[in-house]
C-alpha cells in the first residue's frame, strides 16, 4: 500500500514548457530571455555598483552638455573679479576644531579658499569691508553642512561654539601656499 503522504513521481514525466507559438521568432525570445535576466540582475545586491557607475555616467555626461551649451553671459555675471571660492582644488586639508577652540584668523592674499564645514555648532567669520564692524558670522547647526567662501585677500575665521561636538572642515584652496613668503596675515581679528 502506497503511504499517502509521501509523493511519488513517474520516471516517465517531461518538464512543462510553454510552447512556442511558431510566428515568434528565435531573436525574440532570446531578447526576452535577456531582459528578464537583467530585471533579476538588478534586483540582487551586487547590482549596486553597477547601477551607481551607471548614474554617474549619466550624470558626468549631463554635467558636460550643460558646461558646453550654458550662455557665456552666465559665466561672467557669476565670477567676481576679485574672486570667490576656489575654482579647482590645488591644495586640499581637512581638519577638526575641538569644542571652544578656533582655526584661521587670517587672510591669504593669493589665494581662493572654499570650506565644507559640518559636525557641531560653528561660527563662520568673514571679513566684509562694507559692514561698520568689518566682518559678517554666519552660525552653522551640529545638523548642518555649510559650504563657505573666502576670496583672495578676505580674513575668515572657524569657531566651535559647542561645548561637547568638534567641528570638522574641509577646505580647498586654489593655490598652494608658501609659508616662506609671507602671503597670509595672521591674527586678523583681536577679540577671537
Amino acid at each position: 500500500m502506497a503511504n499517502p503522504r509521501r509523493t511519488s513521481y513517474s520516471s516517465n514525466q517531461l518538464p512543462i514548457s510553454d510552447p512556442i507559438p511558431q510566428f515568434q521568432s528565435q531573436t525574440h525570445q532570446s531578447a526576452a530571455t535577456l531582459f528578464n535576466s537583467f530585471k533579476i540582475f538588478l534586483k540582487k545586491p551586487h547590482a549596486f555598483p553597477f547601477l551607481l557607475s551607471v548614474f554617474l555616467l549619466l550624470t558626468w555626461v549631463s554635467l558636460r552638455f550643460q558646461h558646453r551649451y550654458s550662455s557665456p553671459a552666465f559665466q561672467r555675471s557669476s565670477y567676481e573679479k576679485n574672486g570667490g571660492g576656489a575654482l579647482y582644488c590645488a591644495s586640499i586639508h581637512v581638519g577638526e576644531i575641538r569644542p571652544g577652540s578656533m582655526r584661521g584668523n587670517h587672510r591669504h592674499h593669493t589665494c581662493n579658499e572654499t570650506f565644507v564645514i559640518w559636525g557641531a555648532k560653528t561660527v563662520f567669520r568673514l571679513e566684509n569691508k562694507s559692514l561698520e564692524r568689518g566682518y559678517s558670522e554666519i552660525t552653522i547647526g551640529p545638523d548642518e553642512i555649510a559650504v563657505a567662501a573666502s576670496p583672495r585677500g578676505t580674513a575668515h575665521a572657524l569657531m566651535n561654539m559647542d561645548t561637547k561636538r568638534t567641528t570638522f572642515f574641509l577646505g580647498c584652496q586654489d593655490s598652494v601656499i608658501n609659508y616662506n613668503v609671507s602671503t597670509t596675515d595672521s591674527n586678523v581679528w583681536k577679540d577671537l
